[in-house]
């Protein structure tokens, strides 16, 4: 049987700088350097994340930073959860206007890169739930875990994003949505609507942060395009630089060299 990931795991790259804007994060992330520095706008302030300083983000949030490539170039790995820990390691939680950066160490990183290789390596699901736990234990110990867990309930827009993290290029609907997360479509639809995310704006999202680790891969435009989703790679351009700012060639350009 095949292991089913408990984290999303993204690797990026770049030899020039990277602008980009409303990124979105579908669930909790850390996202880590390992060169250069990632310069975010968080609420006003500039942020700058190093190899020593993690972020840590709650699901929802749209990013707006720049990837700054030193001598080296730049570097980072993101790890995405899909599991969510105990209700009692979430109790009393105390919310913070304060960046959502905190500083690794020896036992953090350890546990990172334990999970990271585990879920490339395509370890065991229970296996990778031990490993997931035992980061999120590291997490609920320094008091950080707050910061990618802000309350103890998924919403559902959490929830629907999770669910199509897992193959985002595939031929999704309202309907197949509802029988995944096992309610009927009429209650996901107002579900939604109350929470003010129509499934297609849920979707798209997904869709284009999924066609930014693609590239990451070497793809061209029209490899990512069908591969996030899009039939016309003109539409998915346009969708692209609408919301990143940039257009899908001018990101590839800042990749590497090809």
């Amino acid at each position: 049987m095949e292991s089913r990931n408990v984290v999303y795991v993204s690797h990026y790259k770049g030899q020039r700088q990277q602008p980009l804007r409303n990124v979105y994060i579908p669930a909790p992330t850390l996202a880590r350097v390992l060169r250069g520095s990632k310069l975010l706008l968080w609420r006003g302030e500039r942020v700058e994340v190093t190899p020593e300083r993690w972020l840590a983000l709650p699901a929802g949030q749209s990013l707006t930073f720049v990837n700054e490539p030193g001598a080296t170039g730049f570097e980072s790995v993101t790890l995405s959860f899909l599991v969510q820990p105990p209700a009692d390691w979430l109790a009393n939680v105390t919310l913070t206007e304060k960046a959502p950066c905190l500083f690794s160490d020896a036992s953090l990183t350890f546990c990172f890169d334990a999970l990271v290789n585990g879920t490339e390596h395509q370890l065991a699901e229970a296996t990778q739930q031990h490993l997931a736990m035992a980061l999120l234990a590291q997490l609920h110990d320094t008091g950080a875990l707050s910061l990618l867990f802000p309350g103890n309930k998924m919403t559902w827009r959490d929830r629907v994003s999770r669910y199509l993290m897992a193959e985002p290029g595939a031929e999704h609907s309202l309907e197949k949505a509802a029988q995944a997360l096992s309610v009927s479509r009429a209650t996901l639809h107002r579900r939604l609507k109350t929470e003010g995310y129509p499934f297609r704006q849920i979707l798209a999202d997904i869709r284009m942060g999924y066609s930014l680790t693609v590239m990451q891969k070497g793809c061209t435009v029209t490899e990512a395009a069908l591969a996030s989703g899009y039939e016309s790679p003109a539409r998915f351009s346009e969708r692209f630089k609408q919301i990143f700012g940039v257009t899908p060639t001018q990101y590839r350009q800042t990749i590497k060299s090809f």
